[in-house]
């Protein structure tokens, strides 16, 4: 793997940083080193290897098919383990 940048998903920094309850059940994307991305996988979290596969992730995580509106509901959970302060995204085992 070496020093290629891998990315994955966390918390909204708009729940964790902004406080706005609307993104308590959403992600956004960051990037990891290879020693991140190991700790990502260990608890449960998942690793894209590009931006642009990251970017569906993210997509498809926050607008699952029964969210209709606006506000992002992703379906999984958060690890206590953090990616830049922000709990790593553990997504439902069914989309694993």
């Amino acid at each position: 793997m070496g020093n290629e940048i891998r990315y994955t998903l966390v918390q909204h920094t708009g729940y964790v940083v902004g406080r706005k309850p609307e993104f308590k059940r959403a992600v956004e994307m960051r990037s990891v080193s290879a020693n991140a991305a190991d700790r990502v996988r260990a608890a449960g979290g998942v690793v894209f290897d590009s931006y642009a596969a990251a970017s569906e992730g993210e997509e498809a995580a926050n607008y699952p098919p029964e969210v209709l509106g606006l506000i992002p509901c992703c379906r999984g959970t958060f690890a206590m383990s953090e990616v830049d302060g922000l709990k790593v995204y553990v997504p439902p085992k069914e989309t694993t």
